[in-house]
This record gives structure tokens, sequence and C-alpha cells, in this order.
């Protein structure tokens, strides 16, 4: 056996345990066959390790990796909601105190977050975990940090009464300020024609739903996947060659690039962090101990600071950590730099006309 045969038997030996090591880890909807084509693509790809035309790079990475595309007819067709669910995302009166948004936590011209208020909020002891951006949720299955809840529904309906979020005392209060507000009449009339009592907490609910359903960003990584050979520089595309390598698209898939399962932190190395136990915390189930949601990672170069206790300031800090706890693995200075500059291509544009502040009621 020559030297490279060995190297590569040896990598692919690596390979199937951090493989193992991942599948075993899965909670939850953690589909098992997403940990078996990275390993297969993981092979095929050994036979070309060193090739990272844009050609090469878009076979391996579309098995995981999914385009998005903005659904004109589904907007035009929804409007009404869509536009009340915009007016609810504005209005301070849906926080108890109505002294805050939607927005200000996940402001959507900060790329649906804002560090600067969870750290106040922090510190303040009035919130616990990061703020998880509102962009591109139309293709996740699971949400909340915890991936606790399974529907955007379910996830915004929890967050109106959540004592960590708009903290309103219950649905009845929300909706007799609502239905209090002359305004807002006609704007749930024409969303639900033909509901009996349009004002209403589930409505409500729907319409902010539909609204967060059409914050999409389209970046230069969905035209790379359509087929646009320049979409991505050669930095990028190496980066494309080492999140194949290294496995990150075992647990990073779909369109949102995560988002579909819960992952325990820390398969390799304890998590420095044991104070929240994530998915624990609500089941009490042992198994759950610091599983978490697997984050999206589009426009994660514009959403620090990362990790649901917002650990890493800096994008290659959140890298690192990753390799480290999650891999096992010990990366080098040239492929976090890639691997950052490959995240850089799932940065889209911020669709402005569709999140312009229309007036409240």
């Amino acid at each position: 056996m020559s030297h490279s045969q060995s190297a590569d038997l040896s990598h692919l030996l690596k390979l199937a345990v951090l493989v193992l090591k991942l599948a075993m880890h899965r909670i939850a909807i953690a589909p098992l066959h997403v940990f078996a084509f990275a390993f297969v693509f993981a092979i095929q790809a050994k036979a070309d390790t060193e090739n990272e035309s844009p050609q090469e790079i878009r076979r391996r990475l579309s098995p995981y990796m999914k385009m998005f595309v903005r659904d004109a007819a589904a907007l035009t067709k929804n409007k009404a909601k869509i536009d009340l669910g915009r007016t609810l995302f504005y209005d301070k009166r849906l926080s108890a105190t109505s002294t805050f948004s939607c927005n200000a936590c996940h402001d959507l011209e900060k790329y649906g977050t804002n560090g600067t208020r969870y750290t106040t909020q922090r510190e303040a002891e009035k919130t616990y975990r990061d703020v998880p951006s509102l962009y591109n949720l139309k293709s996740s299955e699971l949400f909340n940090w915890d991936g606790q809840y399974t529907s955007l529904e379910a996830k915004t309906a929890a967050a109106i009464t959540s004592p960590h979020e708009m903290n309103m005392p219950d649905k009845g209060t929300l909706v007799s300020r609502l239905a209090g507000s002359p305004g807002y009449v006609p704007l749930f009339q024409a969303a639900f024609p033909k509901s009996n009592k349009p004002v209403s907490f589930d409505n409500a609910v729907s319409a902010l739903t539909e609204f967060q359903r059409g914050l999409i960003t389209l970046a230069p990584i969905d035209r790379f996947l359509q087929g646009d050979d320049k979409a991505l520089d050669p930095k990028q595309l190496r980066g494309g060659r080492v999140f194949d390598d290294k496995g990150c698209v075992a647990c990073h898939t779909g369109a949102t690039f995560g988002g579909q399962m819960v992952m325990k932190l820390g398969v390799t190395e304890q998590w420095p962090n044991q104070a929240d136990q994530g998915l624990f915390t609500v089941t009490k189930d042992p198994k759950h101990k610091m599983a978490f949601r697997v984050s999206s990672l589009r426009n994660v170069a514009k959403t620090a600071p990362y990790f649901h206790g917002a650990s890493s300031r800096r994008l290659w800090g959140a890298i690192e950590k990753m390799s480290r706890y999650e891999l096992g693995q010990h990366i080098s200075v040239d492929d976090n730099l890639s691997l950052v500059a490959f995240l850089r291509a799932l940065t889209g544009d911020i669709p402005e006309d569709y999140i312009k502040k229309p007036a409240i009621p």
C-alpha cells in the first residue's frame, strides 16, 4: 500500500468514526440517512480531494444543500395576511408593557437578530439565550434553541406569552388590545374574510407566521447551486470543500443549512458551559442533556454572537469551538479562514421592501 493510499484509508476511518459519533448523538428527528450520505459522498470525494472546481464543489454540496427561490405567487396570494403580520411584528402592544415590538430583538435590518439588545437583556436577567435570526425559517423543521417546537406557529404563539420574550399575561389580553384598536379590525377582516371572529389570538399568530415565512434572503450560494460557476470565488470554493471534508454537511443540511435536527452540544468533549442543559430543561429526559437545535448557517456572518449563550463573538472562534467540541479536531488557520469565506457566501440581501415598517393602527 502506497503512502497516499494509507493516508486516504486513515482519513476514511477517522471520518467513519466521526459519522458514527454524530449519528449516536442525534436527537429527535435527526435523520440517519443524512449521516449515511455524508460518509458515502465523502468517500467519493476522496478520489479527487484537491479538486476545487465549481462543478466538483457543487457535486459535493448538492446532496445536502438546497437553494431558496422566492415564491412570488404565494406572496401575492397571501398579501392581506402578510400585511397584517408585518403590522403586528412592529407593534409594541404585542409586549406586556407595550414598550417593545418583535423587531426590538429580531431587528430585520440586522438580519433578524440584535446582539446589543440581547446583552442588555441578559445583564438585566430578563433572558438567558441569544436571539436567533428570523430570516429563512420557511424550510426549518425545528424551532427555539432547544428545538422543542416543531412548527413556526407553535413557536410564535409561545413567544407572545413567554416571560423571556413578549411576556403577555394571557391570550385574551392581546386580543382585547387588538380588538380595541379600530384600525386593526379591517386588517383582520381582509386577512381572514371567512372567519366569524377575525380578531383572535390564533389569527394573529397565523398572520405573524405568514409574514415570517416571507423573510427570505437569497444569497450567492443559491446562484451557485443553480449552476452559476462564478457565484463563489476561489477561497469560498475551497471553504466549500473544507465544509464537506470536515463533515459539517452531516448536520448543517437543507435549504437553511441547519434547523432540521437537535444534536448534543459537546459530542467529543464536554461543552464548557453546562448551565443551560438545552432540551433537557423541557423534557427532563436524561438523553436530552445539552441537546440543542442545529443552527441555520444562512447569514451567519451577520448574526454574531454565536451559540445559545453567545459564547463566541467572532465567526472564526465559533468554528474553532465546533471543530473541537463537536468533531474532536484541530482546525488549521487556513481551513478556518476558508470556512469563514465560504460561510460569507451564505449571506443574502435583506428584502428592504418586504420589511418596510407600516403605519401602526
